[in-house]
C-alpha cells in the first residue's frame, strides 16, 4: 500500500503542508463530512482515522465506492463527485488534511526533493486506484451475484496467493462494494458452502477447490 507521505522525513512534512497551504479538519465517528468541503480542486489526505465514501443511486441507496484509511488521498480530481450524490461517512475519529490542488500544480519548481517526492507518491497513488477501479468495474461487469462473489475471490486469491481469504470488508460492506442485496449476497455464500465449494468462519474464506 502507497501512503501520500511514504519516503519523506517526518520533520519535513509540516513545512510542506504549511507552503502547499494545507488546511487540517477534525470530524467525529459517525459524522458525515459536508460534500463542499471535499469538492471542488480539494486534494484530501487521511491524516488519521477511517472514511467511507458512498454514491447514492437513483433509488436513494448507498453503494460503498471506496474505504480509505491513514495516508490515503482522494478528490474530485481523482473521481467525479459531481456526477450524482454522495456521502463522505466517517468510520473512525477523522482528521483530514485538505490542499487546493492549484496550490501544488502551480509550486515552485526549485523547491526541495520532499517536494518532488510528495509529487511521485500522488501519482503512484493515482496509478494504483486506477488500477483498483478497473478491478471492481470487472467484477461489476458480471451478470449475476454468485457470479460477482467469485470474481471477487478470484481476485482476492490472486492478490494473497492463497486459498484462504481474509476479507478486509464487512459482509454489509461487501455487499455494497459488489453493488447488490446483502440478504440475496448471503444466500450465495450459503449455496457455495453447501456445494462443498467454500468453507467461511467470520471473516475468513477458505477456498476448497479451484473454483475461480
Amino acid at each position: 500500500m502507497i501512503n501520500i507521505f511514504d519516503d519523506i522525513p517526518a520533520k519535513n512534512i509540516p513545512r510542506l503542508l504549511t507552503f502547499l497551504e494545507a488546511h487540517i479538519f477534525t470530524f467525529k465517528k459517525g459524522s458525515k463530512i459536508l460534500s463542499n468541503i471535499v469538492e471542488g480542486n480539494a486534494v484530501c489526505i487521511v491524516k488519521s482515522g477511517k472514511i467511507q465514501i458512498n454514491k447514492i443511486d437513483y433509488q436513494g441507496n448507498a453503494i460503498m465506492s471506496e474505504e480509505l484509511s491513514e495516508n490515503s488521498l482522494f478528490g474530485s480530481f481523482m473521481e467525479d463527485f459531481s456526477s450524482g450524490e454522495h456521502e463522505f461517512n466517517v468510520k473512525e475519529d477523522l482528521e483530514l488534511i485538505i490542499i487546493d490542488l492549484n496550490n501544488i500544480l502551480n509550486a515552485d519548481e526549485t523547491l526541495s526533493a520532499t517536494y518532488h517526492q510528495f509529487i511521485k507518491n500522488i501519482i503512484s497513488i493515482m496509478t494504483l486506484k486506477l488500477k483498483e477501479q478497473n478491478e471492481r468495474l470487472e467484477i461489476l461487469a458480471n451478470k449475476t451475484i454468485r457470479n460477482k462473489i467469485l470474481s471477487y475471490l478470484k481476485m482476492m486469491r490472486e492478490k494473497s496467493n492463497s486459498m484462504i481469504i481474509y476479507l478486509p470488508l464487512s459482509y454489509t460492506e461487501l455487499a455494497n462494494y459488489l453493488a447488490v442485496d446483502r440478504a440475496a449476497m448471503s444466500r450465495e455464500f450459503r449455496n457455495l458452502k453447501d456445494e462443498g465449494l467454500i468453507e467461511t468462519k467470520g471473516r475468513m474464506i477458505k477456498i476448497l477447490y479451484s473454483i475461480v
